[in-house]
């Protein structure tokens, strides 16, 4: 049975990544190792990690971003396969074990499933929205579709660890998109990827300081949106022609507000060739107010009319009974849905 390494950046989240490092070691897949970068924390975290004894390895390093840590944590991994985790979602019992069934019967170098945003309070979960990924989005298809509105989170995911060696590391020099941007070079190496249905993942919702937001204020936010979006461009121009008017719009569009922020800070827009090239193309900063009031319009009425503001493309649908069961094993009592 091949070696699962689970990998853990934590800074500052010693109540909550004790929890994750629970529901790692309750994974039903047996042959696994747990590491935990710690990245720096000035809490209680190392001291509550340690209590977990030879369960799990911590590694501690001074504070360096979470890009720096999942790269410590590549970095001494014996595992074949890599499971990256934040440190304050979960997952179901089955996830690595039905995940790396998937991996095998399609020979694929990573494998993702159903996950949603829910918020926790003690015994009750709830879920805001619907579960998202219900079904397979084809890999040709994400990069356009992050035009879209689309997006993931990298905890759903399981790798080949061999494949990842040809990703290069995590960005350092950001807090903030590092693991999209990640996603983007694993898109972009021609991943096979596989879609498996059977288990579901908890992005936790109510965790105010998320570890890709820490340290970084608006402005730099949007440097780090504005750096992404710039190798994007590069990305799309290279891999995937932008042919339809639609998907150039809304390029155009997303860039364009990033711009009207970073304005009064030229020093941060030097190096961002790609995205100022679309620059002649950016309509005046009234019009993206406006164009975002319509976004916002229509996202209520999709609401309205189907109950969620996702598109197609997140395939969303309420739990199942069987999801419902697997959170439920978690040691929830209480399921409420909040529809959004």
């Amino acid at each position: 049975m091949d070696l699962v390494s689970i990998i853990i950046p934590n800074y500052n989240r010693e109540v909550l990544v004790a929890e994750t490092v629970q529901n790692m070691l309750d994974q039903d897949y047996p042959n696994k190792e747990i590491l935990v970068i710690d990245d720096g924390s000035t809490d209680g975290s190392v001291a509550r990690l340690k209590e977990f004894g030879d369960a799990i390895k911590v590694v501690s390093q001074k504070n360096q971003g979470p890009g720096a840590a999942r790269n410590n944590g590549l970095r001494i991994a014996k595992g074949k396969f890599i499971q990256f985790m934040d440190n304050d979602d979960l997952a179901s019992k089955n996830k690595i074990s039905s995940q790396m069934e998937c991996l095998h019967r399609n020979k694929a170098d990573a494998v993702y499933s159903p996950w949603g945003k829910f918020q926790i309070e003690a015994s009750t979960i709830t879920l805001d929205g619907m579960v998202l990924q219900s079904q397979e989005i084809p890999s040709s298809a994400m990069l356009p579709a992050m035009l879209e509105g689309w997006s993931t989170v990298l905890q759903t995911f399981l790798f080949k660890r061999d494949f990842l060696d040809k990703i290069g590391p995590f960005k350092t020099d950001v807090s903030y998109l590092e693991d999209i941007d990640y996603l983007v070079r694993i898109i972009l190496n021609n991943a096979v990827m596989a879609f498996e249905d059977a288990p579901i993942v908890i992005y936790r919702n109510n965790s105010s300081d998320k570890l890709s937001a820490t340290g970084a204020d608006s402005i730099k936010k949007s440097k780090a949106e504005a750096e992404f979006f710039n190798s994007y461009i590069a990305h799309l121009q290279r891999h995937v022609p932008l042919k339809f008017k639609h998907l150039k719009n809304r390029l155009v569009l997303k860039t364009a507000e990033i711009f009207y922020i970073l304005q009064e800070h030229p020093e941060m827009l030097e190096s961002l060739e790609h995205m100022m090239s679309l620059k002649q193309s950016f309509p005046k900063l009234w019009r993206v107010k406006a164009i975002n009031k319509l976004h916002q319009y229509k996202n209520g009425l999709k609401r309205r009319i189907y109950g969620t503001r996702y598109n197609r493309l997140f395939s969303p649908q309420q739990l199942s009974e069987s999801q419902k069961q697997l959170i439920l094993d978690l040691g929830f009592t209480q399921i409420i849905s909040n529809e959004l």
